[in-house]
């Protein structure tokens, strides 16, 4: 049915948001065109009146004329607003609602002036039922241009206005669009909902719970997604707990989250964002089972270009070794990598670990002296003498000693 333009103006007025969609929902895009046309002065709103010009002839007028404002200021005394000013200011007001967003957001003339509307929210004022009503009269419509509104809103380099990845996801949550691609739909739901109260100022465990579908795709993607790790580890462990918390509750496969944690490490990652995954690990606290199960995963710790993800397959594979749940061969094979770490501590610690499977495995003593060998070709001195001192503590290979 085609809206009565007077009648939507009414549902405005009164901030009557459903109203609004209501009116709008079966809406053509002749008809949307023919109601923005209809309501153009309303829409656009008055110009701003630009401040009247005061010629001041001296230093002195001009002083004068401060301390007089200033007297005015602290008597308590309020200069009444032109009505240019108040007109302005009444209609900007009601450009704030929802239901007057959601009529602008259904009545848009493409994806330009749509992001404007977009642009030029108060995004910290604006309530949650505002982004319920813009994503409604958006998922009624569905114009071709969605999506792409959508994408250029998320990858934004200065965000501003309402917020992309609230609203995105209310688009996702109504069908309107797929889950977008872009990296930025995951790396900024984090912060999102741990500063903006994305859900009505909940916290991120009441968020999750409040919206399970997060835990099907959206939640997974923060451990494959570049970038998401660094969001992650702002501000405190909310995160942690609540990852941990709705695995507890058996809404997320515990097993499935403890291998994408460990995959994580070994992804090509920015060695400097993969801190938080070390220690969500540490807040799962896998059982010795779990950690037993994923021997090839720790062992391949060993190789990870940041050194949380080579510290934590140290520590982890060290524990193993002492269990008798790792295979001390297959250890060693996997040592490489970190005798060549750049920095010290990794690659003295990978020595320490070698050192002691060389001492109480007897079976592998010789193939541990010769792994350790690789770490003669270690940039740093002090690594190479280390690696000299534990070969001359435990003897050479007997191949190299027969030959």
């Amino acid at each position: 049915m085609t809206p009565d333009p007077g009648v939507l103006e009414e549902a405005i007025r009164a901030g009557d948001a459903p109203r609004v969609r209501e009116l709008l929902r079966d809406a053509t895009e002749a008809d949307r065109k023919a109601c923005a046309k209809a309501l153009a002065d309303l829409l656009k709103g008055p110009e701003f009146p630009m401040p009247q010009l005061i010629m001041l002839g001296s230093m002195q007028d001009a002083i004068g004329f401060v301390f007089e404002k200033m007297a005015k200021s602290m008597a308590g005394v309020r200069e009444q607003p032109s009505p240019g000013e108040q007109e302005y200011r009444t209609w900007h007001q009601l450009s704030q609602t929802p239901a007057f967003l959601a009529a602008a957001a259904g009545l848009a003339g493409g994806r330009g002036p749509a992001a404007k509307i977009l642009d030029d929210v108060s995004s910290w004022d604006l309530p949650e039922e505002a982004y319920d009503v813009i994503a409604g009269v958006l998922a009624d419509r569905r114009p071709d241009w969605l999506a792409e509104l959508v994408r250029s809103r998320l990858t934004m380099r200065f965000p501003r206005g309402a917020d992309p990845w609230i609203l995105a996801r209310r688009l996702v949550r109504l069908g309107a669009i797929d889950r977008p691609d872009v990296p930025e739909y995951t790396t900024l739901m984090p912060q999102t909902l741990m500063y903006a109260g994305g859900y009505g100022g909940r916290s991120v465990l009441e968020s999750l719970l409040a919206d399970p579908g997060l835990l099907d795709d959206e939640v997974w993607r923060l451990f494959s997604v570049p970038g998401a790790g660094h969001w992650l580890a702002w501000g405190d462990d909310q995160w942690l707990r609540a990852l941990a918390a709705v695995a507890e509750r058996g809404m997320l496969d515990r097993g499935r989250l403890l291998d994408a944690c460990l995959d994580a490490f070994v992804r090509d990652f920015p060695p400097n964002t993969v801190g938080w995954y070390l220690r969500f690990h540490d807040q799962l606290a896998p059982a010795p089972a779990e950690k037993t199960g994923r021997t090839s995963k720790y062992l391949a710790l060993l190789a990870s270009a940041s050194k949380p993800g080579v510290t934590l397959g140290q520590r982890v594979c060290g524990e193993l070794l002492d269990s008798g749940d790792l295979d001390p061969a297959a250890f060693l094979v996997a040592s490489a990598p970190a005798l060549a770490f750049p920095q010290k501590s990794v690659a003295t610690a990978q020595l320490k670990l070698i050192g002691k499977v060389a001492a109480t495995r007897p079976a592998v003593r010789d193939q541990a002296l010769v792994t350790a060998a690789e770490a003669f070709r270690h940039v740093r001195e002090d690594v190479q003498q280390a690696t000299l001192t534990l070969i001359a503590r435990h003897g050479l290979p007997a191949a190299v000693t027969r030959a």
